[in-house]
């Protein structure tokens, strides 16, 4: 769906052309990660599953770091609808060979709950998503999610300009830092804990709410020191300066996303396989809402109205107030686990 970005995008002449093109764009892409992964739930059983999807949600973190590379080099020397067109094309093919080779596998084949798999009724968007929001354990669950993301979109959006404010970085030079070094370690994270949960759930399936708290406790430890570090020089690499700070800012990276892989499997655990689709998009609408619609604009809320006490460093303590519901995320877990282990991890047929 990025590749069709990146090509519609291309078509547009005026900034309103290119805001159509982009809302259209994000209609198209809106099911992606529902649909994919319900088909990863079908594709792999549950002892396997965290990693399968850590790969797919660490993907983008890497080929991002890889396409600004090739993009920026492409809009240099070609401009930037060749850019576009250079980055999406590529995918777009790729795109066509999965419709036309790829089968749908036999959906819910790895169910912990034995039964033959028949399709569920099927009810409107609205009935069907009130009958998951009785699921007690699901439902904290995905409120602990969109709690997290709350937090963690609140950092990806404005740790640049925290950078900027309290350590003197250019614009160049930050956005390189957080994209390069947050990056990589949020990547390497999420699949480290996909993997980490896959292998200790074999003993014990509450891992897979326990690996989400140890992360979000080891990411709090990490951002407290990261947003009041002082703008002390550890390292500089050409013309690029790191600040000491930014070691703190890997490691809560790192920790950061290992709640995504295994709260996404225990997801298609805690529902049936006919429902996991909608399960997921209520997932993913729930963490867009508070994550993409209010992170960002309360720390922004949050650091004007701290100018008059702190100046130029009120963002530093509004992004300390709003990682505070990181802590409402982990007494959800907790209550998750509460939940789901009376069913033992598995949704009742």
């Amino acid at each position: 769906m990025d590749a069709q970005r990146h090509v519609v995008v291309t078509g547009a002449s005026s900034g309103i052309g290119l805001a159509i093109a982009r809302m259209l764009v994000a209609v198209s892409e809106s099911p992606t990660t529902s649909a994919s992964l319900s088909l990863i739930a079908d594709l792999y059983p549950p002892q396997r599953r965290s990693f399968a999807i850590s790969c797919f949600t660490a993907a983008p973190t890497f080929s991002s770091i890889i396409g600004l590379s090739i993009g920026a080099w492409v809009v240099e020397q070609y401009g930037w609808r060749s850019a576009f067109i250079s980055v999406g094309m590529p995918a777009l093919v790729f795109c066509a060979i999965l419709t036309f080779f790829a089968r749908d596998p036999q959906r819910g084949r790895w169910d912990l709950t034995p039964h033959t798999y028949t399709q569920a009724p099927l009810l409107g968007m609205g009935a069907e998503a009130r009958k998951l929001w009785t699921l007690p354990a699901y439902r904290c669950l995905i409120l602990a999610g969109g709690l997290a993301t709350l937090c963690s979109y609140a950092i990806g959006m404005w740790n640049t300009s925290f950078l900027m404010r309290s350590h003197g970085l250019s614009l160049q030079h930050a956005g390189l830092l957080v994209g390069v070094i947050c990056g990589i370690s949020a990547g390497i994270g999420g699949l480290f804990s996909g993997w980490l949960s896959d292998r200790l759930c074999r003993r014990n399936p509450h891992w897979q709410v326990s690996i989400p708290v140890l992360g979000h406790l080891a990411a709090i430890a990490a951002l407290v020191p990261y947003l009041l570090w002082s703008d002390t020089l550890l390292v500089r690499i050409g013309d690029v300066p790191i600040p000491t700070a930014m070691l703190w800012c890997a490691i809560y990276s790192f920790f950061a996303v290992w709640w995504v892989a295994p709260s996404y499997n225990l997801v298609t655990q805690l529902v049936p396989a006919g429902r996991r689709g909608t399960a997921m998009a209520l997932q993913t609408i729930v963490s867009t809402l508070l994550g993409v619609g209010v992170g960002p604009l309360i720390t922004g809320l949050f650091s004007d109205m701290l100018i008059p006490q702190f100046g130029q460093e009120s963002l530093r303590y509004a992004l300390l107030l709003i990682n505070l519901p990181l802590i409402g995320a982990v007494l959800l877990l907790i209550r998750t686990s509460t939940h789901a282990s009376k069913s033992a991890y598995k949704h009742a047929h």
